[in-house]
């Protein structure tokens, strides 16, 4: 249903004492009436102290609901201590929050005033069309009239006329519309999409009759909880420390510092004034209109407007004692650092311009703002936090010109933040269940500008790596029977990443360069983005590159021509266009987008020489259900023949297929053939062991348009062929990865080949040295390894083979080469399973004579791996010995990297990893407590992020789960880490590796100890119930752990009984002033029997009053949708008054300010609620009168 008014615009004065950690101030809104009965106004406020609201200048009365002060209630007890009991009470606190947890009523005193002219979306814009001469007057006329106030075309504006027309109409006719739009689109959550977009066009075009109201709310936040952090100066850890404030962009947090309507359809203009001290910037969304000081220079003011409609989840600010540095060629883009970081920012940033550049040649389009700010900050909550016209980004990313492993992924994260500028700040959907199509577009975007600026190859490889993260995530789930959440469902409540937290990685990632040594199971919700992208690129594929570009492009310049289409109707707009030429897009969506999990299929062929076909034969594996389970859809399988290659659809609808694919090259004697390869190239091979198959090679789905795992059988000579003759870079990959397998002389032969031709891309050469060492391993092919160390030598070492020469990375491809074989070389094993002792000797001489005296790039990354791999062989022997003369290498190294301290302590990570691995290792000699001060050491705060990761993850390798003490000794830490990013991280590795830990077995045990299994339980419920419920991340984490050790239901741990405080809490009685409603309406009634008679009374508008007799047990919140309330300012609303006694009686409301008490604080009998009605202020001691504007009286006695 539309809301009955329309918020225009927003003016939000601050004050931000950063020392304080307080921002205090008001807001103004503007909003435009559409319905003559309204009489309370929403919007969503949450962890605010509220102290005064106005509507048109008389003080209002209002409600302030705050549902996730609490997640479960307190009065629930222990029986509701569940993962499963969260999750209902989290839901139903989501869904009551899109409501609004503020509630202001339309005092007595104010009338809607109708308008003589309507005012429409063109009024908020500063000008008012005229009336029309007659209600049958024709629009051509208006919008002509329009036109001529604007200066806009006729074409323009008849542009306009028509999208109106088409979002017009009754209630029938949009409910006809998306019933329509369901049966052609891509599913339930699809049609509600189409209709929340067709609603949303339809309220901002909508006229209001009645004169703008303005609500002006005063709040305050002190030491916020979420939605903005303050990283200050620790007196031991960062006493330099610049201060800092930002928002954190994660999803519904605006409302934690702003009050507004924030919902992904409400998007009116802005204007903001931030005050702060002098010292400081501030940095925020829209255009810096001036900045002024105070007559004293104390403090200085930022006023802001962004004039473009935005939703407030985009809204971004930061404070900082900045510097500002600036592109000459991008005079629009202004990058903000730190102080002593300008340089750094100047040269990591310089990427921007190319970005630009590629996406307004892409699109053919200029960037829809008038600015864009990048900002480095410490802490952030992630790498990247993206805002209208703003960027944020993790000063991790900040390198200079020597740190040549860092270029390729500054530049993705800003290329993506760019991109996200079009899709999500400025483009924007309806509802939570569509936000995968904002994710892939931006990330398709930003896969665009990689293809171009890193190559084909690498931006092949990238997606291919984020193919192979979905298919470990949702194939290792599947195989555990665990069924994972699709990219849309209609009752997303928030941002699906955030709600996926639970689904977990059951195997290991596969290792990509640059991730983090950590070695936790990324759950569904880390990569909710990446299958987005994967999934809309697929979509791509399948299209067509250049129709979809249409498609997109001419969405983007429909949302520059007019703001009523920043609003994206994926399915309508895009989807339901490609559909008219493929209809089996439809199936795709079902398959891909409304379902989940990652097919697995396993394929084989051979050649019917009678009939000159090649039968594949296809089986799906790990198919539960016949029926509903399997895959089907068209796979693509590519032939590559001695005549060129020819592509075949295979249609797959059972979990047993048999396909045929006719062959169109003849057989010839001839051992030599001239085949032309995919890139037009010519190349003479030999195929006298082809068997008179005129076939070189197959390859299934050659394009990436399915995500699955697809495991293919053909001959030796057919995997030579593909490695060697194969010219794109997964094709490659594949292939190497069977050839390591085989290990035979020939592919030993294609392996050696591969890695010596420079022309191959510097991946597919590393693989190469990789099937060499697994060759080696796997076969116990002595021939590969000493081709693997020949090789090197021939690379990196001087003619003579006599020594390592000195480093030169100005070829990038041979450096990335160089750190591929090294990673090769620590994998080879012996046939006893062994590290051979001239690969630690070599490993060790490359370290020894490593010589970066006249190289211009850093060798920490190199040296980093150097340690890695022989932790590696140090690891892989039997020799107690060599791990413990290995941890005194590694000690070395990390007392010599703490005086010189490498970028990003690469070093100190690799060696952390290092002794945390070898003091675990069977019959390591390695002294653990010597280990165990070193990594607390390095896990203290004050350390590089990343290596705190890796001391925290090393000590629960090592000491956290040994049992149910040392867990909850550890969790303790982790409760008290300031870092949200830190602890969701060492978060996630616990539930990861606490299956396996002995101590899981001891907690489930029946004779486990109650009182540490108890404590453990209270520690980890405490913090994901209550510490975390503002900080959607750091609760994710804990939520995991919770699971991991408990399951879904209650703890065993925990007692069964109903504790004899719930058992004998008292009922609650509803003495009720009528008023409106009613007559019928009872005078009193049991709230805990007739909530939905309560809820009734909340809309027809009864006033009700609040009282408590007696709080010495807790009261259930029978009508509250969840959780506390805080009763500041409380309205008379029959829904409200209910929860707050609720909330007081638990020890869980807000005295007076509207915060919580602290966290297990129990209230005092007889709680004092302050009620302020019209200027008067109650307590629960009073009552009302018994005038009609006064109330009744709400009190708690036993029945």
């Amino acid at each position: 249903m539309d809301a009955p008014f329309r918020v225009t615009h927003q003016r939000v004065a601050l004050d931000i004492d950063m020392q304080a950690t307080r921002v205090a101030g008001m807001t103004e809104m503007t909003l435009a009436p559409l319905d003559e009965s309204l009489d309370r106004f929403s919007f969503n406020a949450r962890n605010l102290d509220i102290t005064r609201i106005t509507v048109d200048g008389v003080v209002a009365e209002y409600a302030f609901q705050d549902a996730l002060q609490r997640v479960v209630p307190q009065y629930e007890g222990q029986a509701a201590w569940s993962v499963g009991r969260y999750d209902e009470c989290l839901a139903t606190a989501m869904a009551s929050a899109d409501a609004g947890e503020l509630l202001v009523y339309l005092p007595k005193e104010v009338k809607l005033v109708p308008r003589a002219v309507p005012l429409g979306d063109e009024a908020a814009k500063g000008w008012v069309a005229p009336p029309p001469a007659d209600e049958d007057s024709s629009d051509d006329e208006e919008d002509n009239s329009v036109a001529s106030r604007l200066g806009m075309s006729t074409s323009k504006i008849k542009r306009a006329t028509r999208e109106k027309a088409a979002a017009g109409g009754s209630e029938e006719e949009a409910a006809a519309k998306a019933k329509k739009k369901k049966k052609k689109g891509l599913s339930e959550a699809a049609a509600a999409g189409a209709a929340a977009a067709l609603a949303s066009r339809q309220q901002r075009m909508k006229a209001s009759y009645f004169e703008p109201v303005v609500v002006r709310i005063e709040y305050s936040v002190t030491a916020p909880a979420g939605g903005l952090r303050f990283v200050l100066p620790d007196a031991d850890a960062f006493p330099m420390r610049a201060p800092q404030l930002h928002t954190t962009g994660e999803p519904l947090s605006t409302r934690m510092w702003l009050p507004c309507v924030d919902n992904r359809i409400s998007r009116p203009l802005y204007e903001f004034a931030f005050t702060v001290d002098a010292r400081f910037m501030v940095v925020a969304s829209g255009t810096l209109v001036s900045q002024v000081e105070t007559g004293d220079g104390a403090t200085k003011t930022f006023y802001y407007m962004l004039e473009v409609p935005t939703a407030a989840g985009a809204l971004s600010l930061a404070v900082a004692p900045f510097e500002v540095v600036q592109d000459p060629r991008l005079p629009f883009v202004t990058t903000f650092c730190l102080p002593g970081e300008a340089e750094r920012a100047v040269h990591t940033a310089a990427a921007l311009y190319d970005i630009f550049e590629f996406y307004e040649d892409y699109l053919g389009l200029p960037y829809p703002h008038e600015n864009f700010k990048l900002a480095f900050l410490e802490e952030l909550p992630g790498t990247l936090v993206v805002g209208a016209t703003v960027a944020f980004c993790s000063d991790a990313l900040l390198h200079d010109a020597c740190v040549a492993d860092q270029v390729q992924p500054a530049a993705c994260e800003l290329a993506l933040a760019v991109a996200t500028q079009w899709f999500g700040a400025f483009i924007d959907v309806p509802t939570w269940s569509e936000v995968w199509t904002l994710e892939g577009l931006a990330r398709l975007l930003r896969h665009e500008f990689v293809r171009a600026a890193f190559g084909i190859a690498a931006a092949k490889l990238a997606l291919y790596s984020s193919m192979q993260v979905v298919r470990v995530v949702e194939g290792g789930n599947a195989l555990a029977g665990v069924v994972m959440p699709p990219l849309s469902h209609p009752t997303f409540e928030s941002h699906p990443a955030a709600l996926m937290e639970d689904f977990g990685a059951v195997n290991a990632l596969p290792v990509v360069a640059g991730l983090s040594l950590v070695s936790h199971a990324l759950s569904y919700g880390s990569v909710f983005g990446v299958k987005a992208f994967v999934v809309m690129h697929m979509l791509q594929t399948r299209a067509g590159p250049e129709k979809f570009k249409r498609l997109l492009v001419g969405t983007c310049r429909r949302a520059l021509d007019s703001d009523l289409a920043t609003i994206l109707d994926f399915e309508g707009e895009i989807f339901a266009r490609l559909c008219k030429k493929d209809s089996s897009l439809r199936e795709f969506a079902e398959m891909w987008v409304s379902r989940a999990g990652s097919p697995t299929l396993l394929c084989g062929f051979w050649f019917n020489r009678k009939q000159h076909m090649a039968e594949v034969a296809i089986r799906q594996e790990g198919v539960r259900d016949w029926n509903s389970d399997k895959f089907t859809g068209p796979l693509i399988l590519r032939i590559h023949e001695y005549d060129g290659l020819y592509d075949h659809v295979l249609h797959i609808d059972d979990v047993y297929n048999v396909c045929s694919a006719p062959v169109n090259s003849k057989n010839r004697k001839a051992r030599a053939k001239t085949v032309k390869l995919e890139n037009g190239e010519y190349a003479s091979v030999d195929v006298t062991a082809m068997n008179d198959a005129p076939i070189l090679w197959l390859r299934p789905d050659p394009d990436l348009m399915f995500l699955g795992t697809i495991t293919f059988v053909q001959s030796e000579d057919n995997w030579v062929f593909q490695a060697t003759l194969e010219r794109d870079v997964v094709g490659q990959l594949t292939a190497i990865a069977e050839l390591g397998k085989i290990g035979t002389p020939d592919a030993i032969k294609a392996l050696a080949a591969i890695l010596e031709d420079t022309r191959n891309y510097h991946a597919v050469r590393s693989a190469a040295a990789a099937g060499l060492a697994t060759a080696a391993t796997v076969r116990n092919a002595g021939a590969a390894l000493e081709t693997l160390i020949s090789l090197f030598k021939s690379f990196y070492f001087y003619e003579d083979g006599s020594r390592f020469k000195p480093n030169d990375y100005s070829d990038l491809a041979a450096y990335h080469v160089l750190v591929g074989m090294v990673r090769a070389l620590a994998i080879v094993r012996d046939a006893s399973g062994e590290s051979p002792q001239h690969i630690r000797d070599f490993l060790g001489e490359l370290l020894k004579t490593n010589d970066n005296s006249s190289n211009e790039l850093t060798d920490a990354f190199f040296v980093a791996e150097l340690y890695k791999a022989l932790t590696q062989t140090a690891l892989a022997s039997r020799d107690s010995a060599i791990g413990l003369a290995m941890y005194r290498k590694l000690c070395s190294a990390l007392d010599f990297y703490r005086i010189l301290p490498s970028y990003h302590d690469v070093v100190s990570q690799a060696a952390l990893a290092g002794i945390a691995a070898l003091a675990g290792a069977p019959g390591s000699r390695v002294p653990r407590g010597e280990v165990l001060d070193k990594l607390y050491e390095a896990a203290a705060y004050g350390k590089f992020a990343d290596v705190r990761v890796v001391a925290y993850c090393g000590l629960v390798d090592l000491v956290a789960l040994d049992s149910v003490a040392a867990l909850t000794s550890f969790l303790g830490l982790l409760a008290a880490e300031p870092v949200t990013t830190t602890a969701y991280v060492v978060l996630k590795h616990v539930a990861a590796h606490v299956g396996r830990a002995p101590m899981y077995k001891e907690l489930h045990s029946p004779v486990t100890e109650l009182v540490a299994a108890r404590k453990l339980t209270s520690v980890v419920w405490h913090q994901l119930n209550v510490v975390s419920a503002y900080d959607s991340k750091r609760a994710a984490g804990w939520r995991a752990v919770y699971r991991a050790l408990f399951g879904y239901g209650k703890p065993v741990c925990l007692p069964n009984e109903v504790p004899a405080a719930q058992a004998e809490r008292p009922r609650l009685k509803l003495v009720i002033k009528q008023q409106d409603v009613a007559a019928a309406m009872p005078q009193a009634m049991d709230v805990a029997d007739e909530p939905s008679t309560a809820v009734a009374m909340q809309e027809a508008g009864t006033k009700v009053a609040v009282k408590t007799e007696e709080a010495a047990a807790p009261v259930p919140a029978a009508v509250a949708s969840s959780g506390a309330v805080a009763a500041t300012g409380m309205p008379a609303a029959a829904a409200a008054a209910p929860a707050a006694a609720v909330a007081a009686g638990a020890g869980e409301a807000a005295s007076g300010g509207g915060s919580a008490p602290p966290a297990g604080e129990v209230k005092p009998s007889r709680p004092v609620i302050k009620l302020k009605l019209g200027g008067a202020l109650l307590t629960s001691g009073g009552g009302g009168s018994d005038d009609d504007d006064e109330w009744g009286t709400f009190s708690s006695s036993e029945e």
